[in-house]
């Protein structure tokens, strides 16, 4: 994940942000050859040679199948600004805005990454019965995490247009003023995809399905009503609400979970 995050910044710096594009799945496919497989090799035991099926594969996709879809969901619905903007007020004014939107899209993966690394423990607990232990450990991963997003909050407020001048150069003013609002909206995502571990746990891949579905049909309404009504601003300001739909969803969702 640090090498995803590192990758993005440093390659658009000296080289531009359309190859700063291209080095996320260059770094993940790093990632992949050279920590996944090889971490992957120490799990190869004589326990599992077993050889997998047809019916099993297919019965493996078939669960996946709605998780599969939540995911299309989830980025989709984080690229509907971009099509309400260009759509509304042409690709120029959307490529002011843009850098703050692909870091918006940036910093929400990575979130997704963290929520993850949760993943086999709350799965663990929640295998053993244990679902209260499991929400009391992301209560205190939220609350130690807490301090570093308000920093980072703060610090897309007070120095927005001289981050996104640093990263992407000049003519991107309107990123650097819309990156503190954005921000706003990226820590609740993070939030969300840190209780997506309950579910993910549970494997209630069902229920993450019908959260996203939610959250992408919120997210898109508040993007194109408040455009109609108040224009970029209220864009960018709808993008924060659906953010904040999103986590309220995926909380709830998982505490209700846990109490049934």
């Amino acid at each position: 994940s640090g090498a995803c995050v590192l990758a993005f910044p440093v390659v658009s710096y000296f080289f531009g942000a359309e190859t700063g594009v291209f080095a996320l799945p260059v770094s993940w496919a790093l990632v992949f050859l050279f920590h996944d497989q090889v971490r992957s090799r120490n799990l190869r035991s004589s326990e599992i040679k077993k050889r997998v099926s047809f019916f099993e594969l297919r019965r493996l996709l078939w669960l996946l199948l709605p998780l599969a879809a939540s995911g299309f969901l989830g980025q989709l619905g984080l690229s509907v600004p971009r099509y309400v903007v260009a759509i509304g007020a042409g690709t120029e004014i959307l490529g002011q805005i843009a850098p703050a939107l692909m870091v918006h899209v940036f910093v929400s993966a990575f979130a997704d990454a963290v929520g993850q690394s949760m993943l086999p423990t709350v799965a663990r607990e929640m295998a053993a019965k244990n679902s209260s232990e499991a929400w009391r450990r992301l209560l205190g991963v939220a609350a130690r995490l807490l301090p570093l997003v308000l920093f980072g909050v703060f610090s897309a407020f007070a120095f927005g247009p001289f981050l996104i001048d640093a990263v992407f150069g000049s003519g991107y003013e309107l990123a650097g003023a819309y990156l503190g609002v954005v921000s706003i909206s990226w820590s609740f995502r993070a939030y969300g995809s840190l209780f997506a571990a309950i579910l993910l746990g549970s494997r209630r891949f069902p229920a993450i399905l019908w959260v996203n579905s939610s959250s992408f049909v919120a997210y898109s309404l508040l993007s194109i009503g408040r455009w109609q009504f108040f224009g970029l601003s209220g864009s960018i300001w709808g993008i924060v609400l659906g953010s904040t739909f999103d986590s309220f969803m995926m909380i709830s969702s998982a505490r209700l979970m846990l109490r049934n």
